[in-house]
C-alpha cells in the first residue's frame, strides 16, 4: 500500500523528537560537540577555531588552528583560506558549506562531477595538480595555497606530507571515510566550516540532513519482508567488500535490506571468498554497487558464471552510475557525502519502493538493464 501524507506527518513528528533527544543523548562514541561523528572536533579558542583529527584508538593525527592572531597552539592558518583538495569529497563539503569559490586547483580535475566546479575548471579558476607520483609541485607551489586538504594517506603517501612542510605549505588530514557511522561521515562538513566564519549555518543545514535521513529510516523499521542484498563486482578476480558495521551495511540495513555479509563483525573492508560470492549470489534477492557497469551484459562478460545469480535472472541490478560525467566523474562519490538521506532514498526506492510515492526517482543509483 502506498504511503500516505498523513502517515508520512505521523512520522516526521515521531522523528523530530526522536532526533531531538537523539541530539541531547547520543554522546557514544563521539567528540564534543558533534552529534555522530568520532574523529574529529571543533573548540572555539579565544581567538578563532581548533581543528583536531582523531584516529580511531582517540589519538590525535592532525590539528589546525584558525585565527587572525599569532598563535603557538601548532599548524596555524587565517580563515577564508585559498584551499587545494586532494579529494572530491572535500569539493562536495565545500559546496554544501557555500564556500567554493575559494578553491584554487584539485587533484584530477577529470574525476570531478559537479556542473559548478566543472565551469570553473574549464574557466582556468581551478587547477588540476594530479597526486602523489604526478603532483605538480612546481604548480602547487605557485598557486600559493593557504591550506592543502589531503585525505588520509598511507604510509606510501606520506611523502606528499613531508614535502608540504618542506615547502611550509599548511594541510589538513581529512579522514571522513573512516567514520563508523553515515550520518557521522556528513558531518566533517564542520571541519570545513570552521576554516569559514561566512559559511551558511552548518548546524542547521545538517540537521536538516541528518532529520531527512532519520525519517525515512523509520519507514523501513518494523518491515517483516527484507530483501537479500549483495555488493560490489570482483577487480581482477579480487572480490573486496566490507563487514557488517561498515556504511553501506548500515545503508543497507536503515533502507530495510539484509546484508548479505551480516556475519562478518567488522566495519574494515576486506577480500571476500569468491566461492563465497558466488554463493550468495545464487540466493541474493538484490545485488547493487557493481563497480563501472552500466548494464547486465557488462557484468556478464566480466565473468559467464554470474548468469546464475539470482538478481541477474530477475533484473535486479542496480549500480551507482546515474550521475557520472563524460570524464567518468561519478557523483555519488563526490557530492553523496552530504546526501547520505538521498542515497538512503534510493535504497528503498531499490528495496521497497511501496514505500515511496511514484513521483521520487532514483537519483544516484540506476537500473541496469
Amino acid at each position: 500500500m502506498k504511503i500516505i501524507d498523513s502517515k508520512f506527518a505521523l512520522i516526521f513528528v515521531g522523528i523530530f523528537i526522536l532526533f531531538a533527544c537523539k541530539k541531547a543523548t547520543d554522546t557514544h562514541d563521539t567528540q564534543a560537540g558533534n552529534v555522530f561523528a568520532s574523529l574529529f572536533s571543533v573548540e572555539k579558542t579565544e581567538n578563532g577555531k581548533m581543528i583536531r583529527i582523531f584516529d580511531e584508538s582517540g589519538k590525535i593525527t592532525d590539528s589546525l588552528h584558525v585565527t587572525n592572531v599569532k598563535s603557538a597552539l601548532g599548524k596555524t592558518i587565517r580563515p577564508n583560506p585559498k584551499i587545494v583538495c586532494l579529494s572530491t569529497t572535500h569539493l562536495a563539503f565545500l559546496q554544501f558549506i557555500g564556500m567554493d569559490s575559494n578553491i584554487v586547483a584539485v587533484s584530477n580535475a577529470d574525476f570531478v562531477y559537479s556542473p559548478v566546479y566543472q565551469r570553473r575548471i574549464s574557466e582556468g579558476h581551478i587547477q588540476s595538480i594530479g597526486f602523489g607520483a604526478t603532483l605538480n609541485w612546481e604548480l602547487l607551489i605557485n598557486l600559493k595555497p593557504d591550506l592543502v586538504t589531503v585525505f588520509d594517506v598511507e604510509d606510501s603517501d606520506k611523502m606528499i606530507l613531508k614535502q608540504l612542510e618542506r615547502f611550509n605549505i599548511p594541510y589538513l588530514i581529512v579522514s571522513e571515510y573512516k567514520e563508523k557511522r553515515v550520518l557521522g561521515q556528513s558531518e566533517w562538513a564542520k571541519v570545513f566550516a570552521a576554516l569559514y566564519p561566512n559559511s551558511e549555518n552548518i548546524d542547521t543545514k545538517l540537521d536538516s540532513v541528518f532529520y531527512r535521513y532519520e525519517t525515512l529510516a523509520e519507514l523501513t523499521k518494523n518491515l517483516k519482508s527484507k530483501p537479500y542484498v549483495m555488493v560490489n563486482l570482483p577487480w581482477h578476480g579480487t572480490w573486496h567488500v566490507a563487514g557488517k558495521h561498515s556504511t553501506i551495511a548500515q545503508l543497507i540495513t536503515d533502507a530495510g535490506g539484509k546484508y548479505a555479509l551480516n556475519d562478518d563483525n567488522t566495519s574494515e573492508r576486506f577480500v571476500a571468498s569468491f566461492e563465497q560470492q558466488l554463493t550468495i549470489g545464487l540466493s541474493a534477492d538484490v545485488w547493487i554497487n557493481t563497480g563501472q557497469t552500466r548494464n547486465i551484459q557488462e557484468i556478464i562478460d566480466t565473468d559467464k558464471r554470474f548468469l546464475k545469480f539470482k538478481a541477474v535472472k530477475t533484473k535486479q541490478v542496480f549500480n551507482r552510475t546515474k550521475r557520472v560525467s563524460e570524464n567518468g566523474g561519478n557523483d555519488y562519490m563526490e557530492s553523496g557525502i552530504v546526501n547520505p538521506d538521498i542515497i538512503l532514498r534510493d535504497l528503498i526506492k531499490i528495496f521497497h519502493p511501496e514505500l515511496l510515492p511514484d513521483s521520487i526517482k532514483l537519483y544516484y543509483y540506476e537500473h541496469l538493464e
